[in-house]
């Protein structure tokens, strides 16, 4: 699991051999799941960016929002 700050803009390629890519409530299940989810936060774009490429064998990968 990745918690992200609130105000930057992220980009993110989940994958899961066998699991689950769940990337800012976006879900992608089975075998070889695969999701790509551009998200700019609630401000909008701007305030950084963060590219985070994630990889789990087996299990399931998660990214979302800190809430403060």
């Amino acid at each position: 699991q990745v918690l992200v700050p609130r105000d930057v803009d992220v980009r993110v390629v989940g994958r899961a051999g066998l699991g689950e890519a769940d990337l800012f409530g976006e879900t992608a299940s089975g075998t070889s799941s695969e999701r790509t989810v551009v998200n700019d936060g609630p401000d909008g774009s701007g305030g950084g960016t963060l590219d985070l490429l994630l990889d789990v064998g087996v299990g399931r990968v998660e990214v979302d929002r800190a809430s403060a």
